[in-house]
């Protein structure tokens, strides 16, 4: 959800694992421009029409990255299961292996970030605390339990030890995979 870390997280395991992070802020901003504003939840560029739009850029760049010999980390919500059918459905038909990083952060901890990220006015994200309120409520049955594809990250810790623990979860995966004869490509979605 928002204010977890997601975006933190994701650039800290790219820089770590040599991987390329794809933003849905950033591709939200690419289609809608500067009518990209602060609006109210699922209004303006947060309609449903607008994130049906927003992820699937995100996707194409991904199977783009994918076709290209690149692994990829979405950094992104993931709420619409059809979105998220999407995703994985792409990862499949390019052949890359799919992993899912599930970013949790106390609701108090976020409340604390949204509101210091809000004070700096920094990122590309437009979340405030009544966002993550309705995201927390609309997503609470969307995933899956933890396993083989499956991460719950806890995000309160120090960047540095947690990301670490991701690349190394992921790292651990990829050699999974090679020890069965797999080619390893990742798909990586962090919430």
């Amino acid at each position: 959800l928002r204010g977890t870390g997601k975006t933190a997280f994701a650039r800290a395991i790219a820089g770590e694992l040599g991987l390329r992070s794809l933003s849905s802020h950033a591709a939200r901003k690419s289609i809608f421009g500067d009518a990209k504003k602060r609006a109210a939840y699922g209004e303006g560029v947060y309609t449903a029409e607008a994130n049906r739009l927003t992820y699937r850029k995100l996707i194409e760049a991904a199977a783009r990255a994918l076709k290209n010999g690149r692994s990829v980390i979405l950094d992104a919500t993931f709420r619409a299961a059809a979105s998220l059918a999407t995703a994985r459905s792409m990862a499949a038909e390019a052949g890359a292996r799919w992993r899912f990083i599930e970013c949790r952060l106390a609701p108090e901890l976020v409340r604390a970030r949204l509101a210091e990220r809000a004070s700096k006015k920094e990122g590309l994200s437009d979340a405030t605390w009544e966002v993550y309120l309705r995201q927390r409520e609309e997503s609470a049955s969307l995933y899956a339990e933890p396993g083989a594809d499956y991460l719950i990250l806890d995000t309160s810790g120090s960047l540095a030890a947690t990301s670490r623990r991701a690349s190394d979860w992921l790292r651990s995966s990829e050699e999974m995979g090679e020890e069965m004869g797999e080619e390893v490509e990742w798909t990586l979605l962090c919430l």
